[in-house]
Order: C-alpha cells, then structure tokens, then sequence
C-alpha cells in the first residue's frame, strides 16, 4: 500500500528534521519540544479512543483486553529499554539505570520500528484508519528527532552518533515496509493487532507526556493537548464526510 510507505517515509524525515534541530539548536529545541509531544498527546489519546478501539472491537471483541496487553508489554519492554521521547529529556534523574550507551539506541530504534508497522496496520483496516493512525504517529516524530539525538550525545559521545539517529529515523519506513508486506496475512488478526497499537498509544501518552504536561508549564502543555485533541475530532468529521 502505497499510502503506508509514504507516511512512514515522511514520518522518518520528520525525525531527522528533529534531529537536525537538535544539532543546530539543541537549547531551542527541547525548550519547546514539550509543547509538541503534549499536542501529539492530545491527538494519540484521541485516536486511541475514539477511532482504534471502537473499530477494532468492530473486527474482534476481545480487542480491549489485546489493548491492555499492548499497554503492559509496552510497560515491560519500558523496564530494560527506553522506547519513546519525552520525559528522559527533561527530567534526566528519571532516565532508568539499565538504560545507557547502546541500549538508548535499540529502544529508540525498536519504537521507530513499530511506528511504521503501526502505520501500516491502520491502512489494512481502512483508509480513515490509516489516515489518523499516521498523523498520531507523525505528531511524535520531531520531539522524537529531538529526544533521540540527545539522548545519544549524552550516553554514546562518538561520531557514530549522527548514524545512530539518522538509523532511529530509518527505522519508521522500514517498518511500514515490513508490515506492508505481511499485510495479507493480518486481516485475520485485525482486532488483534488494533488493540495492541491502542495499548501503546495509550502507553505512550499517559505514562510519558501527560506526567510531563502536569509538571512542566502545565496551562500551556493543557492547551496544546487540547488543541491536539480537538484538532483529530475535527480530521475525523471530515475524513467521514
């Protein structure tokens, strides 16, 4: 499917973009990097509740409890590696300790790599689908740049860096190639698949940008989830229509 292969190629521009806003303003760049992943926050949640769950519900009805595992494997993989961008960045005494040098790397490389089978999971079921499911993955990906190449300057410290990130951000059109390709294979385990990509939507905007909305400039950070939020009911009404 072409759209997939698209979107998940913009999608890992937009993460070098970030990338290279880090390397040429890194200050600037986490200054307000919060105020995007709080907007991607708002537009996750909303695709998560309003348009994932209730269709894949459509496809399988166990598809809310196939959504909590996804949130608890997420949790797990979360123990031993880091797999999103957010608070790590701002609040560096969170950072776990398991998580340095090249174990940075393979969490941010691994989330990259779900994100365009994600992707690609929202376009099996239908073009809607697709269509918001890219854009919440879309919204992630410049704080993402930003946190990756950070992250990586602080715990790595080698010309590899650059690679490294530029890798993360490959890792989103590799992605939706895979699932691209496995794509006949999944409708029979739709539902599934859709609750799994809702648990870690969920994952990801509650345990990582909702914390760091209510600690940091909250009003502003509240506004922008709002906007974020709102911004996707108002793609979904013109998407139905």
């Amino acid at each position: 499917m072409w759209e997939t292969i698209v979107l998940s190629g913009l999608a890992g521009l937009i993460t070098i973009v970030g990338i290279l806003l880090t390397k040429l303003w890194q200050q600037s760049a986490l200054r307000y990097s919060h105020y995007i992943n709080s907007f991607a926050a708002g537009i996750i949640l909303t695709v998560a509740l309003v348009e994932l769950l209730p269709r894949g519900l459509q496809y399988n009805e166990y598809a809310s409890l196939y959504a909590l595992g996804g949130f608890g494997a997420f949790f797990m993989l979360e123990t031993f590696l880091v797999v999103h961008s957010g608070a790590e960045m701002h609040y560096p005494e969170r950072r776990p300790s398991t998580a340095k040098g090249l174990v940075f790397f393979w969490g941010l490389f691994l989330h990259s790599l779900l994100d365009g089978l994600i992707i690609a999971v929202g376009f099996a079921a239908d073009y809607q689908v697709g269509v918001v499911t890219a854009l919440a993955v879309v919204s992630h990906e410049l704080p993402e740049g930003i946190t990756t190449f950070s992250l990586l300057m602080q715990n790595i410290r080698t010309r590899r860096t650059m690679a490294l990130a530029v890798a993360v951000a490959l890792a989103t059109p590799a992605g939706g190639l895979i699932g691209v390709a496995v794509l006949p294979a999944m409708e029979s385990v739709m539902g599934a698949a859709m609750g799994l990509v809702v648990g870690s939507f969920l994952y990801i905007a509650a345990t990582d940008i909702v914390p760091e909305i209510r600690e940091k400039e909250g009003v502003q950070n509240i506004v922008a989830f709002m906007a974020g939020s709102l911004f996707l009911v108002v793609m979904h009404h013109f998407l139905e229509h």
